[in-house]
């Protein structure tokens, strides 16, 4: 099954597809109230905490702590996959990463083409928001 990258993706996407799992971006303290406890809404921690400023990002200079922090998440997407799951993930997914964090960012990515091969599924870009239909 395909590994789906979208631009937007909303909670009604979610709910309106309750088979496919979304990955969304999370921090370290690991409770994002909007997709938390939901079935098939999964959350990875990318960076320290939540907020729009770069001060509270991932920095290489904690990759180990970063690398098993990741690992610990991405472990759930990788067993979707496996399983034959839908698995859709934001088109930016860890980009906020790239300026402080280009080492942890790269081993990230390596991550999701690791799990594309290793799971022979198909990698997807979708340009536009998908809805349902009929």
């Amino acid at each position: 099954m395909p590994l789906i990258f979208q631009r937007t993706i909303t909670d009604g996407d979610r709910v309106q597809n309750p088979g496919v799992l979304y990955v969304y971006e999370d921090s370290d303290v690991h409770h994002d109230p909007v997709y938390n406890y939901k079935d098939n809404a999964l959350a990875v921690r990318v960076r320290a905490r939540k907020a729009a400023s770069t001060a509270v990002e991932w920095e290489d200079l904690y990759y180990t702590e970063n690398v098993l922090k990741f690992g610990e998440d991405w472990v759930q997407v990788e067993r979707a996959l496996k399983a034959g799951a839908i698995v859709v993930m934001p088109q930016d997914f860890a980009q906020s990463m790239v300026a402080l964090a280009p080492k942890t960012y790269g081993y990230v990515r390596a991550a999701i083409a690791n799990a594309v091969t290793l799971y022979n599924t198909k990698m997807v870009r979708l340009k536009e928001k998908v809805t349902g239909g009929d």
